[in-house]
């Protein structure tokens, strides 16, 4: 699917897409049963304990999509070929001075 040589795009895109969905549900899952049984025993109502576990699980799935995506880009997109993945965040982004660079002078 990707061009010869090029970044492996729909197989990025796939692990993603797997690793977000299963983590959110492995999650959200979780977090609805733990919640949904803390709330039946506080005696909340139905509609509430199921407004309450929607939210949890958005919460718990936001992040695990951030960095199954950050994960993925990092090993595939942006690795070069027969190299060692970057670490993302650190080092200075484009357009940083070079480190010998000298302030302006006022």
């Amino acid at each position: 699917m990707s061009s010869a040589g090029g970044p492996p795009y729909f197989k990025a895109w796939l692990l993603f897409f797997v690793l977000a969905t299963a983590g959110g549900a492995i999650a959200g899952g979780l977090s609805g049963l733990l919640l949904g049984v803390a709330l039946t025993l506080a005696n909340v109502g139905p509609g509430a304990i199921k407004v309450a576990a929607a939210a949890v699980g958005f919460a718990l799935g936001a992040p695990i999509s951030f960095f199954s995506f950050k994960w993925v880009v990092s090993q595939y997109l942006l690795r070069e070929p027969g190299g060692e993945p970057p670490v993302l965040g650190a080092g200075p982004g484009p357009g940083a001075a070079p480190a010998d660079a000298q302030p302006p002078q006022l």
